[in-house]
């Protein structure tokens, strides 16, 4: 672990916002916040079972892990530019308007 990221894990506070990746089969990231920290140092972060230690909550299945990242704003852009393709995807277009399905078209075409 390279210094920059121990000071920035001791530097977390309650409430912090941070980026939690998820490892494993299906490679994730959400962006969350820190819920609690323990005496020991260990981080518990919303929308994870576990605690953090150093960083990461090792997994007992399939060799997947949860780490924290620093919630820069790229990486909370690609992580929003995600969300919003994903949800491109499934849009049901019968029920957006004509003229607004030809209008994305020419955008993207």
């Amino acid at each position: 672990m390279d210094k920059e990221y121990v000071t920035w894990l001791e530097s977390l506070e309650v409430g912090d916002r941070v980026i939690v990746k998820s490892g494993g089969v299906y490679e994730d990231q959400v962006v969350s916040k820190v819920t609690k920290i323990t005496p020991t140092g260990l981080h518990r972060v919303e929308r994870v079972t576990g605690l953090f230690r150093n960083g990461v909550v090792p997994s007992k299945n399939w060799g997947g892990s949860y780490s924290l990242l620093e919630p820069t704003a790229e990486r909370i852009d690609a992580i929003n530019l995600i969300k919003m393709r994903t949800f491109l995807k499934n849009v049901g277009w019968d029920r957006i308007d004509d003229d607004v399905v030809r209008r994305i078209w020419k955008m993207v075409k």
